[in-house]
């Protein structure tokens, strides 16, 4: 059985229905790539997930939040040195001591929006008013720079600076410096409510009731914060936004070699967090990754740059672990 056999296989045990949301799996391995799809994307119409399917991407869209934030800083308008304050001037005081460095690195103590949020609010919370939630705390948790924690929080910020920086909301920033140049013409960063554009070929998200029986679960009071997650991909177009990547057309090669370093807190403990990548530490090498989960989706990237390799899983379902399947993927490649 050679390694594409394999992986199929995998995919098959993970998701053995093809009646049943299920999920998209690209790997690419230098100049190769592949495909392999289960199940189906809405349960109404009976539509069968492919490689154009569109799946809410969850956390795996920090990597493109921090891409605008580099892209801007090496453009020379922002600096990562520079304060919350710096950008929003009425925020409150204890953002003097928040770096955008710290925002990108999970390392600024920031409160999280989530339990901030009325559950029962009407409409959803945005970027914008997670921004006002936060300036309305008066301090952080802790003291920024010296630990570390994953915060959904800090990636919110991160596209209102993209906005204050830019002069363009968010999801038209991500169009037309990211999206249109590596041609991902059907990729959205949007709110999703009756006035929003149609997401193309997009997949439903599901989770099991009591019954064990999958039922929609498609949006939570939180859906509509874009700089944490709110991006719409299917994993033809991720294929054209990893190789945009790592081949210098979205960033300085250099830039993206940042992006995969660790840094350490004030103490020297070391941050397992790049910009807008997790980092797994193999040997004397970090290898980037990233989980996403929100209502109804489990996603999971994996890369190991040096080979080119990129193993991506999307799922429109609550249950079961897209990022170990990655994970495996990149053993069967890779190791």
């Amino acid at each position: 059985m050679n390694h594409w056999q394999q992986i199929e296989q995998l995919v098959a045990e993970r998701y053995p229905a093809d009646n049943e949301p299920g999920c998209a799996v690209l790997v690419v391995l230098g100049d190769e790539t592949r495909m392999f799809a289960r199940g189906i994307a809405d349960m109404q119409t009976a539509a069968p997930i492919t490689g154009v399917t569109n799946f809410r991407l969850a956390s795996v869209a920090k990597q493109f939040t921090a891409a605008c934030i580099l892209q801007l800083r090496d453009l020379g308008r922002l600096h990562l040195g520079q304060r919350l304050t710096d950008f929003f001037p009425d925020f409150a005081n204890y953002g003097g001591g928040i770096t955008v460095e710290n925002l990108l690195r999970h390392t600024s103590g920031i409160k999280d929006y989530e339990p901030l949020v009325d559950p029962h609010r009407q409409p959803l919370v945005m970027d914008a008013e997670v921004l006002q939630l936060l300036a309305e705390q008066d301090s952080c948790d802790f003291e920024p720079g010296t630990r570390f924690r994953y915060s959904n929080s800090g990636y919110a910020v991160l596209a209102m600076i993209v906005e204050a920086i830019s002069g363009v909301s968010f999801p038209d920033y991500l169009q037309a410096y990211i999206f249109q140049p590596l041609l991902m013409n059907n990729t959205l960063a949007l709110v999703n409510r009756p006035d929003s554009p149609v997401v193309p070929e997009r997949a439903i998200g599901y989770k099991l009731d009591e019954n064990n029986n999958f039922v929609w679960a498609d949006q939570g009071s939180t859906s509509a914060v874009l700089g944490d997650g709110g991006i719409y991909c299917s994993a033809i177009d991720y294929e054209k936004w990893i190789r945009g990547y790592w081949s210098g057309q979205v960033l300085k090669p250099e830039t993206v070699t940042e992006a995969w370093q660790p840094t350490k807190t004030r103490s020297g403990e070391v941050v397992p967090y790049g910009y807008g990548w997790r980092l797994e530490q193999q040997g004397d090498k970090w290898r980037p990754y990233h989980p996403g989960s929100t209502t109804g989706f489990r996603n999971g990237v994996v890369l190991v740059p040096e080979k080119q390799f990129a193993a991506l899983v999307l799922s429109n379902r609550s249950n079961g672990d897209a990022g170990s399947l990655a994970m495996e993927v990149r053993r069967v490649i890779c190791e």
